[in-house]
């Protein structure tokens, strides 16, 4: 029993690594999603947003609200403290600009969402077995000492 509890505390860990890859992936569609808009339909920006986090291939971004649109109101998200504050800033910044500064404005966030998919990514695929045989490997020394 303590073996399998332990084994899935490190399977928690590795799943908590590849949602924030997942999260980074959607953000990074998202600014997709708004892009063509910018330069096609020029939907206001809280009826966009609101429509785009209904779709299921946003279903991981469901931290994000209309507020975060019109109030600077901070991100809660399994993501870094910093790249929650840029999030947070991005989405206030939407719908303030002209139109060529807004997207100029998406294109860097998204820059910036890639490189962390790409961190986040590498550290998934490097560390992603030894958190669960870390798991295992605690739960049988525990076995161990208590048997």
């Amino acid at each position: 029993m303590v073996v399998i509890c332990t084994t899935s505390m490190g399977l928690t860990v590795c799943n908590n690594k590849k949602r924030q890859v997942d999260i980074c992936q959607q953000l990074i569609a998202l600014c997709e999603f708004i892009l063509i808009d910018c330069e096609s339909k020029l939907t206001p920006i809280i009826e966009l947003v609101d429509e785009l986090l209904r779709y299921d291939s946003l279903k991981k971004l469901n931290f994000i609200s209309t507020d975060n649109l019109i109030m600077n109101k901070q991100i809660d998200s399994c993501l870094s403290r910093e790249e929650n504050e840029k999030l947070s800033n991005f989405l206030y910044s939407l719908g303030k600009t002209d139109i060529n500064a807004q997207i100029q404005i998406i294109k860097n966030f998204r820059e910036y969402i890639k490189r962390s998919e790409y961190d986040y990514l590498e550290n998934y695929n490097k560390y992603k077995k030894l958190y669960l045989s870390i798991g295992f490997l605690s739960g049988v020394c525990v076995c161990i000492i208590f048997a």
